[in-house]
């Protein structure tokens, strides 16, 4: 009977982590056909390119769910509004791409996908709180540096999706209610900004009482990580939220080696509950020929077998 159960209980382990594997793999099936990326990775805002907005890549159902997958596992809020600004920057490729297909319907899909991300955004950013020590302000400092860059970053590429809606082939009908989905994009962007600017001054009056400084050289301070951040690459760590500060080349390379450490454990489990259920149905054919050919021996037998299924 246990092992009965225990073997019940493997294969339906065995099948969620089947189903992790497929949400992990499936980004690499792209949906819609990718753009090419620029080459050197970098993108430059001035120019407000799709190549330099980032805006040429795939954007497929499957990527998106394993980006939905990973900040289920994300608890820091910092990286979580990076990761669901990530997401949302996908919405807008899918809103895109849409356009270019003169398909309103799949437009306005993912413009409200992108609308939902957005709210959960500012949710997130009215909830930050800074640090009470110079060291943790000054951190909080450069996080709210980064966050402003990758604000304005989304900003420029909203308003590259406005310039591709306006060669979409749409009737008056569906242009009008596209135009009211992208205003709504372009407020809510902007309702980011005052969030990200509120929060910096309650982080700057914090850092004047605990470092002593005066107002213009807590405001000089911002600048100058400011500057940093307008002279660096945009994306320097790579993740297309537009953080430049000096961490985040590591921290990207980081996550990049957490993120495959954690599809490779996925596959090992998957592979070692297969294995599993192998040897307990081997284990229990075993057992029921030892029991009729040694009718006294069941109880031996049958208690190994549990043993055994129990480490497996």
């Amino acid at each position: 009977m246990k092992g009965g159960i225990q073997k019940t209980n493997m294969k339906a382990i065995s099948m969620i982590m089947i189903m992790m594997v497929l949400i992990v793999t499936a980004f690499a099936m792209p949906l819609v056909v990718a753009e090419s990326n620029n080459s050197d990775g970098t993108m430059i805002v001035s120019e407000n390119t799709e190549a330099g907005l980032e805006m040429n890549e795939s954007a497929s159902n499957g990527k998106i769910a394993w980006n939905q997958f990973k900040l289920w596992f994300t608890f820091n809020s910092e990286e979580k509004i990076e990761g669901e600004l990530e997401l949302a920057k996908l919405r807008l490729i899918q809103a895109k791409i849409a356009a270019k297909n003169n398909n309103s319907e799949a437009i306005g899909k993912a413009m409200d996908a992108h609308e939902k991300i957005m709210n959960k955004i500012q949710e997130r950013i009215n909830q930050l709180d800074g640090a009470s020590d110079a060291e943790g302000l000054n951190a909080s400092v450069n996080k709210l540096v980064g966050l402003e860059r990758a604000i304005q970053v989304h900003e420029s590429r909203i308003a590259y999706l406005g310039q591709v809606l306006e060669t979409a082939n749409l009737t008056d009908a569906q242009r009008a209610k596209i135009e009211t989905k992208l205003q709504n994009m372009e407020e809510n962007a902007g309702k980011l900004t005052q969030l990200q600017e509120k929060k910096m001054e309650q982080v700057k009056t914090k850092l004047m009482a605990v470092s002593n400084l005066t107002e213009s050289e807590a405001d000089a301070l911002v600048e100058q990580k400011q500057e940093k951040a307008r002279n660096g690459s945009p994306t320097g760590d790579g993740s297309g939220t537009g953080q430049v500060l000096e961490t985040n080349t590591e921290l990207s390379t980081q996550n990049q080696e957490e993120e495959s450490q954690l599809q490779n454990q996925v596959q090992t489990q998957v592979q070692a509950g297969n294995s599993g259920n192998n040897e307990t149905e081997s284990e229990d054919d075993e057992e029921s020929e030892t029991g009729q050919q040694q009718g006294g021996s069941d109880g031996s037998g049958a208690g190994s077998s549990n043993q055994q299924s129990g480490k497996a």
